[in-house]
C-alpha cells in the first residue's frame, strides 16, 4: 500500500506541476504539499 501511495503522489505531484502555470493551480498545489506533509 505504501508503494501505492508514492505513486499517486508522484503522479498527482506531477500532474499539477503541469497546472502550476495558472494561479488557481499554485493554490492547489500549496493545499497538496500540506496534505502531502500530513501523510
Amino acid at each position: 500500500m505504501e508503494k501505492l501511495q508514492k505513486e499517486m503522489l508522484y503522479a498527482i505531484t506531477t500532474y499539477s506541476f503541469a497546472l502550476l502555470q495558472s494561479r488557481e493551480s499554485s493554490i492547489y498545489f500549496i493545499s497538496l504539499l500540506r496534505i502531502s506533509n500530513g501523510i
